[in-house]
């Protein structure tokens, strides 16, 4: 993702406010480029940027208000919730233009509302909002961020229990393929794999979903770790030595803290004389 001078943001952030285009240089930068700086960041520069535009704009000054409010920033009359607070000036950005940059962002955050405040969870209604606002804008950021929480939330419906849930993954399958913004593709991916592995569904596909998970970079360490100890195992269950070799090697080299640091070494160890012995004809 290319950086944005100061000048370039504030003039992004002005005209996607104002629902056109962006002209000049940022006319190639995809739309979801300009979209994500509107993601909360408490003491993020851009952010920051955010809250001085907004004294200039009516509709960008009610987003940065509610978010602050939600995260605690922005006090609230007694008796009143900061999510409530946040939640009904959401709903009046909506109300107002559902099909800007800000209108979008503010669906979503309606939606994590509606998911994770303490007091009225409804996750059912929760999905609802993320697919309504998936289905509705499937190429734009917050579209797709809708998808990756509706996906999460639908494959462990009833904490995945019962018979269902591979029907659920299933379910899911044909849209990974949709998802074009290559951050949330790899969540998409990892969350199929993890899901594939933890229900103990399919290792093939577990291990598929992960390798292209981690193709299409992750950059949190902790995460790329995670991901990685996943594709070691489930290479090496599934005969894909070569890889999980490639695997356990990066572990070694990047995690020489992690606990299971000995046993990366060792399964190392192992799969080198497994891939150089030749195969019986």
């Amino acid at each position: 993702m290319n950086t944005l001078t100061p000048s370039r943001l504030v003039l992004c952030i002005l005209l996607l406010c104002c629902g056109t285009g962006v002209g000049g240089q940022d006319e190639e930068r995809p739309i979801w480029e300009q979209e994500v700086m509107l993601v909360y960041s408490d003491r993020s520069t851009e952010f920051n940027r955010l809250r001085s535009i907004g004294k200039e704009n009516k509709r960008l000054s009610l987003y940065t208000t509610a978010l602050d409010t939600l995260h605690g920033k922005v006090p609230v009359e007694e008796g009143e919730k900061p999510y409530q607070v946040a939640q009904r000036i959401f709903r009046l950005i909506i109300a107002d233009n559902d099909s800007d940059a800000i209108g979008l962002a503010s669906a979503y955050y309606n939606a994590r509302i509606t998911q994770s405040n303490p007091y009225e969870q409804d996750i059912a209604e929760a999905k609802k909002l993320y697919w309504k606002l998936y289905e509705r804008w499937p190429q734009r950021f917050f579209g797709q961020m809708a998808f990756v929480k509706y996906a999460t939330l639908h494959i462990y419906d009833d904490d995945g229990s019962g018979d269902g849930v591979w029907q659920r993954i299933q379910n899911l399958e044909p849209i990974v393929s949709d998802i074009s913004i290559p951050e949330l593709r790899q969540n998409v991916h990892r969350i199929m794999g993890e899901a594939y592995f933890g229900f103990e569904l399919d290792s093939q596909l577990a291990y598929e979903h992960m390798v292209e998970a981690y193709r299409l970079g992750i950059p949190v360490g902790s995460i790329r770790i995670e991901v990685l100890e996943r594709i070691a195992s489930l290479g090496e269950e599934i005969g894909e030595y070569e890889r999980a070799l490639l695997a356990y090697d990066e572990l070694v080299r990047s995690a020489p803290r992690h606990e299971r640091f000995v046993e990366f070494v060792e399964a190392a160890q192992r799969l080198r004389k497994q891939v150089a012995q030749p195969t019986a004809e």
